[in-house]
């Protein structure tokens, strides 16, 4: 069964800190590893990221997510279920996205948690948009 997970926190440090190349290398060496595919969007005060794959190594990854001290969780939501991958073509991918976009998807997703789908596609269009200037072959991550 297929498990998407997806969650929004706050940063302890401001977009283009050194440790966000990390998270972003760290993820994508990991994801490789276990087969998971997902998206981090970073605002200048939050991360949004949905990750997707088997069910324990997802939920083995986020056990250590939720320990990063880079960030805090505010929200997570899941779900398991014979859905298709939707970013299937990352390991991990990343894009910047204005204030004002992390803080409205961050009120969406509050206010869609019933509604899984339509969730995912919010964010898979978000993602797209601000990610058109990046390979997503290559997973190039902060500048």
């Amino acid at each position: 069964m297929r498990f998407q997970i997806l969650y929004t926190s706050i940063s302890t440090h401001p977009r283009g800190h050194v440790s966000d190349l990390d998270i972003l290398k760290k993820a994508q060496s990991a994801n490789r590893e276990l087969g998971l595919t997902g998206f981090l969007l970073r605002a200048p005060n939050r991360f949004i990221q949905i990750l997707e794959g088997d069910y324990d190594h997802v939920t083995r990854i986020m056990s250590r997510i939720r320990k990063d001290p880079n960030h805090t969780i505010t929200q997570e939501m899941s779900h398991l279920g014979p859905s298709p991958r939707m970013f299937q073509d990352w390991s991990m991918g990343y894009a910047d996205i204005p204030e004002a976009e992390g803080a409205k998807l961050t009120e969406t997703f509050a206010g869609l948690y019933q509604e899984w789908a339509h969730t995912l596609h919010t964010l898979r269009e978000i993602a797209t948009q601000f990610s058109q200037t990046r390979d997503p072959g290559h997973e190039k991550g902060p500048a």
